[in-house]
């Protein structure tokens, strides 16, 4: 891990440029829908369990 340099899809252009793809880091050039998609589940199921584990309002722990 290392301290983001604040450039625009810094870590997205690393690794890219290690396997040789130039311009596939760039979102609007390709936007990779899928990883998109699967991205958004993610985290639509990971709040889901958040949200199930919190005590009802009005319940204290």
């Amino acid at each position: 891990m290392s301290v983001d340099p604040g450039e625009s899809q810094f870590y997205r252009r690393r690794i890219c440029e290690e396997r040789g793809e130039d311009f596939e880091w760039d979102y609007l050039v390709v936007p990779r829908e899928e990883i998109v998609r699967a991205t958004f589940a993610l985290f639509d199921e990971r709040a889901s369990a958040i949200k199930d584990d919190r005590p009802s309002s009005g319940q204290v722990e």
